[in-house]
């Protein structure tokens, strides 16, 4: 049986990120709902998104993603999943989706499903990092833990996964009007891999790996900057320490519990402050 990996070929991702070519009025239709075409994003292996607005200008963001890719799962499967997360506010909310029918020209007829989820505004942390660098202090990585667990959790309660949790699919959303220009805000986007807890993960990585992934890029986003204080890289170094524990198989001494691991970073830092 062929392992070859699913994913758009690069004709068909030069046409989904120049769909005004190819539908009528600049808009598509998903379950009855009109929405405008904006920006295309930069597209992945496996879909394009674009930056869209509803018939209030409300902004959205839809994803194309591969057909084929569904074969063997319901996307109404996960549907239902992303819709148990509406509650969470560390989750860009869904909104809707459907299978779509593009006339491609040459490429001819290619079918996709379109998930539809409210856009959020800021960067992804995979940006942040690097455009942003002076902004990424040790608070910002003790506001991230807190609400990364936050996140985790929440995934937990529901007996979920996200399974696809890289630095892409985790965006800092800008501050709304009248914020302080510090506020971080932390929103998981892209719930279309969501999967029940009980499922073995396909991917290289699972959320709680990919987690760890984040802080340690963090850690080391912070640590370039030359006018670090005592306490700064004190805490840091106890930072490292519990990578170290979150990476480690010994379920007696590993952390994984995402509470427990925002007490600990907490914990860490309070020590550092009062020492």
């Amino acid at each position: 049986m062929s392992t070859e990996r699913i994913q758009l070929t690069p004709e068909v991702i030069e046409a989904l990120s120049n769909l005004p070519n190819y539908v009528a009025e600049n808009k598509i239709s998903i379950k009855g709902m009109d929405f405008v075409l904006k920006t295309s994003l930069k597209p992945g292996f496996k879909a394009v998104v674009w930056k869209v607005a509803d018939e209030y200008g409300r902004l959205r963001a839809a994803k194309f993603a591969i057909y084929e890719d569904y074969i063997d799962r319901s996307y109404l499967t996960e549907l239902s999943n992303a819709a148990k997360l509406e509650d969470y506010d560390e989750f860009a909310t869904f909104i809707a989706a459907d299978v779509i029918d593009f006339d491609l020209g040459q490429l001819g007829k290619k079918r996709f499903i379109c998930f539809i989820e409210r856009w959020i505004d800021g960067y992804t942390l995979e940006d942040y990092l690097s455009r942003r660098p002076e902004h990424v202090s040790c608070s910002f990585l003790l506001a991230f833990v807190e609400q990364m667990s936050s996140a985790l959790a929440a995934l937990a309660a529901e007996q979920l996964q996200h399974d696809d949790l890289h630095a892409r699919n985790v965006m800092l959303e800008n501050p709304s009007a009248g914020m302080s220009p510090d506020t971080l805000r932390v929103k998981v986007i892209d719930t279309g891999s969501l999967k029940s807890i009980q499922n073995a993960t396909t991917k290289e990585k699972d959320d709680h790996r990919n987690f760890v992934d984040h802080l340690i890029a963090i850690h080391n986003t912070i640590l370039k900057r030359k006018n670090l204080s005592i306490r700064d890289r004190r805490f840091l170094k106890e930072c490292k320490h519990l990578y170290d524990l979150m990476l480690d198989d010994d379920p007696s001494i590993t952390l994984r519990s995402p509470a427990v691991i925002k007490s600990q970073f907490v914990l860490s830092n309070t020590r550092t402050t009062l020492s």
